[in-house]
């Protein structure tokens, strides 16, 4: 989640400055709230990922369109895009596919790119 900020915050221009915790209370008595996990936030923090990556994709140096086309052209993106639409296999003999195969749980679809985690 840390990364996410992160990345998002790194668009923007902003100078940090020092403030001594007189200042900023109320800052830190938020951070120290309890956090309540359930699932309509799980749901949210998914969503606000897909979210992020989807809006990291329009960013790139090319375009999503070329992108997908390229992945359809290469034939181990395309192998490893069909593998992920329709499920991996138990074992991975093919030794192209082995390092797709051990990140097979980090790997995801969106917009027909094949995205590694939320890079």
């Amino acid at each position: 989640r840390l990364q996410r900020y992160a990345v998002a915050l790194s668009e923007c221009s902003f100078d940090i400055r020092y403030k001594s915790t007189t200042q900023h209370a109320n800052a830190d008595a938020l951070s120290r709230l309890p956090v309540v996990a359930d699932t309509q936030t799980a749901q949210m923090d998914k969503e606000e990922g897909r979210t992020f990556r989807v809006h990291q994709l329009q960013f790139l140096p090319v375009t999503v369109a070329e992108l997908r086309r390229m992945t359809t052209r290469d034939p181990v993106l395309a192998r490893v895009l069909q593998l992920i639409l329709e499920g991996w296999p138990p074992k991975m003999t093919e030794e192209v596919m082995k390092t797709y195969f051990e990140r097979r749980h980090e790997l995801t679809v969106e917009q027909g790119c094949v995205m590694w985690g939320v890079r």
